[in-house]
């Protein structure tokens, strides 16, 4: 969207308009025209958002996957359907880590944290 609205007004259209179109402050666009001036689209991209560490590590997530890709039976669990309460279980017996889970993009679509 940043490389977008910069287009726009660098095409002639009124920071105004361009802010209006894009449901934003007009000095948010400003501050992106001036951002792609001194730093081209480089700057204009977003910046990771700085959180919590993962308690799990890469291979662990990797584990994690593959496990869930699996009946919940084989891991001696009473239901044949993953829950969260399950897989933090699963988590606590594996790695012996103790997280909170919510649904999400990140790899096999949970997120550690807690």
């Amino acid at each position: 969207m940043r490389i977008r609205a910069v287009s726009a007004v660098r095409k002639g259209q009124p920071v105004e308009q361009v802010a209006e179109v894009f449901g934003l402050n007009k000095r948010t666009v400003f501050r992106w025209v001036a951002l792609f001036l001194t730093g081209g689209q480089k700057a204009l991209q977003a910046k990771p958002i700085p959180g919590r560490p993962p308690k799990l590590n890469a291979q662990q997530l990797a584990w994690l996957a593959q496990a869930l890709r699996k009946h919940p039976e084989q891991y001696e669990f009473p239901f044949a359907l993953w829950t969260l309460a399950m897989v933090r279980d699963l988590i606590a017996r594996r790695f012996a880590q103790e997280v909170s889970l919510c649904l999400g993009t990140s790899p096999c679509g949970l997120v550690p944290f807690g």
